[in-house]
């Protein structure tokens, strides 16, 4: 039984970094591309106008994508927070009284018996 469990977990951690590095590599193509595409955008923006507007146009998208990036974190983490206070009980649960535990056994007696039959 614990051998399963750790091959289950060697699986599990080789499939984790697996994915840990296709996702690194994934990141670094996609900052070469965006460093192209500045690039391109710089060259195209400097033949139509000034050179300081360009970078003005191109720090101006950099600077709104980075706000409505941290405007999806802000909504993201106020969404969470709102179902995690949802998802919780008003009231702990009641403890077990020994009233409470005969009523358990019993039911777990009428299903282990009602599995047998089924077994027949």
């Amino acid at each position: 039984m614990i051998q399963a469990f750790l091959v289950r977990a060697k699986v599990s951690a080789a499939h984790t970094a697996q994915t840990a590095v296709l996702g690194l590599v994934g990141l670094m193509a996609l900052l070469v591309g965006l460093a192209f595409f500045t690039l391109a955008a710089w060259l195209g923006l400097s033949a139509v106008t000034t050179p300081l507007n360009a970078a003005l146009i191109i720090g101006a998208v950099y600077f709104g994508l980075a706000f409505v990036i941290f405007a999806v974190i802000a909504l993201r983490a106020r969404t969470k927070r709102l179902a995690h206070t949802a998802l919780q009980t008003p009231h702990p649960a009641a403890p077990a009284t020994a009233e409470g535990m005969a009523g358990i056994i019993a039911a777990f007696l009428a299903g282990l018996t009602a599995g047998r039959k089924s077994i027949r």
